[in-house]
């Protein structure tokens, strides 16, 4: 009789709670970090694909398409169409490019000169 009222008891007994054994409130949609704005995305992009135009081989570019990445922003794409040519004293490439990024896909055309101090700048970067 005593193991019956026993068991018993136990099924009547509270379960300790989660505060009781040390475990702070769950919080939810905490994500740590900043967010990039759209127009800093766009930068950074432009930055990378810079980057990836200017110090292609054109000669070792695969049919003419050059895949670029940013690991920043989480946007891709390809380069593609690239022409290089001399604007007065400067050397200059065109091109157009895909950016996949959490927007959407997205057509631009593009130019990059370098300057005199032998640096590559972002001349033009707009919507195809």
């Amino acid at each position: 009789m005593l193991g019956l009222v026993l068991a018993a008891s136990g099924c009547t007994a509270r379960s300790p709670s989660l505060n009781s054994l040390g475990f702070d409130s769950i919080k939810t949609g905490s994500v740590s970090g900043k967010a990039v704005a759209p127009d800093a995305e766009r930068m950074s992009d432009e930055t990378t694909i810079r980057n990836a135009v200017s110090s292609a081989n054109l000669d070792g570019v695969s049919n003419g398409r050059l895949a670029w990445a940013n690991s920043q922003t989480g946007s891709r794409g390809e380069v593609f169409g690239v022409v290089e040519y001399m604007d007065e004293t400067r050397l200059c490439r065109r091109f157009r490019v895909s950016r996949e990024s959490f927007q959407g896909i997205s057509l631009y055309r593009g130019e990059v000169c370098m300057s005199i101090a032998g640096e590559w700048w972002v001349r033009t970067f707009e919507s195809a």
